[in-house]
């Protein structure tokens, strides 16, 4: 080979070498795996040492669950095996989960008689999966109450069975709550499409609205202690329709996208504040969502973990959860592949690929931004929702106070 060309060649691979290095230093690759705590999860990413967390998490009211997209096998159940140990180590008591709060309302009331499967379907459908099924399984086996917080309705109807129950016990028209629902979920569709002309459907919605607050009313009428804790998520479930009935109602006036999201973040929290105070006072509460919504800080939305940070500071930890390449499925359940690493930007897959471990976590504090500042500055995420401009980027110092990041990622075995 001539000379000439072993010198092109080496220049080249010279000028690649120092691009990724400008990427990722080795001195930089040194400080994270000096950081990163190996919760050395077995190869089914179970069975971890998560003890090294909590230092970080015993004292805390609040512990916050992501997923970087809701399509991931290995966060699942590896954050399954995370919530085990809270629970058993730490004493975490409850789990509240990003669905329907009226839909979970049922499945906490009835866990004793519900099969683990059937307490999945409480939930979006991107939840119905094998892991998710485990977890029921450990929930029911240690009646562990759970809550949803969404003010969107999930799946399985156990809203609607929460009403048919409180019909039979006190004598009530089941056909008033029967068509108030059915109604609901009529303009629901109505109201998620665009091609709707709104003041076609405005008089159904201000009547519904109306026609649930006189439910409301008339609940309160009962013979039922006010402390009863059905009766509580009954109301408030019913404050819920109310509320997604008018921000959506809203929207197709402002046709902002950030302020409808920003509602729903907003409702989201004052739900998880309400269980707080109304339902779970004095428990320690876990509580798993998409790695948007439990951020602490987004520079283009108004998020969920945001609101929460202004009420419960640091009796709150915010743990976003990242994987490496793979496939994982979107909100249809199909499968996508996870994009490559960004070649000219510090990617979260560089910091995954390179931290030497099968699962690390890494707490977020001065020490660590000192030692890896990265944390500090913006970094690639892709194969997420980030904002609705299609943004790329975060700074994890600002989102979360610490993260677990995961090596692979595959399809989900979704439940039939």
């Amino acid at each position: 080979m001539p000379k000439s060309f072993i010198s092109i060649l080496l220049i080249f691979n010279g000028i690649i070498n120092f691009s990724f290095g400008q990427i990722l230093t080795e001195n930089a690759i040194q400080n994270l795996r000096s950081s990163i705590i190996d919760v050395q999860l077995d190869s089914t990413y179970r069975n971890g040492n998560w003890a090294t967390l909590d230092t970080i998490l015993r004292d805390k009211k609040l512990v916050l669950l992501g997923e970087v997209n809701h399509g991931v096998r290995e966060i699942f159940v590896a954050r399954n095996d995370l919530i085990q140990h809270l629970h058993q180590a730490l004493g975490f008591e409850v789990i509240l989960f990003e669905c329907g709060l009226g839909e979970q309302a049922y499945v906490d009331l009835h866990r004793e008689r519900l099969s683990p499967k059937t307490m999945t379907r409480s939930l979006f459908g991107v939840w119905h999966t094998e892991a998710f099924q485990e977890l029921a399984g450990y929930i029911k086996q240690h009646q562990i109450p759970t809550s949803g917080f969404d003010v969107q309705q999930s799946g399985g109807g156990g809203f609607y069975k929460l009403l048919e129950e409180l019909a039979t016990t006190h004598a009530l028209d089941t056909m008033l709550f029967h068509d108030l629902e059915i109604r609901f979920n009529q303009l629901k569709r109505q109201l998620y499409d665009r091609k709707i002309n709104y003041d076609s459907i405005a008089p159904s919605k201000q009547q519904l609205v109306a026609d649930y607050q006189v439910f409301q009313s008339e609940i309160k009428q009962l013979n039922i202690p006010k402390n009863n804790k059905s009766y509580l998520l009954i109301q408030r479930t019913i404050d819920n329709r109310v509320y997604f009935l008018d921000y959506m109602g809203a929207f197709f006036k402002h046709k902002d996208y950030h302020k409808r999201w920003a509602d729903r973040d907003s409702m989201m929290a004052g739900n998880i504040h309400w269980l707080v105070n109304t339902i779970y006072p004095d428990k320690k509460i876990i509580i798993v969502a998409h790695n948007y919504h439990i951020a602490k800080h987004n520079e283009k939305e108004s998020v969920m973990g945001a609101f929460l940070q202004e009420k419960y500071a640091d009796e709150m930890y915010a743990i976003g959860i990242f994987s490496g390449p793979g496939k994982h499925t979107n909100n249809r359940h199909w499968p996508i592949e996870m994009e490559k690493p960004d070649s000219k930007r510090l990617d979260i897959q560089h910091i995954i690929k390179n931290q030497n471990a099968r699962v690390g976590f890494l707490p977020i504090s001065k020490k660590q931004i000192s030692q890896n500042p990265w944390l500090n500055k913006k970094i690639v995420v892709n194969n997420s929702f980030i904002d609705l401009v299609r943004g790329d980027q975060v700074i994890l110092a600002k989102q979360y106070d610490g993260i677990i990041l995961i090596d692979q990622t595959s399809i989900p075995k979704f439940l039939n």
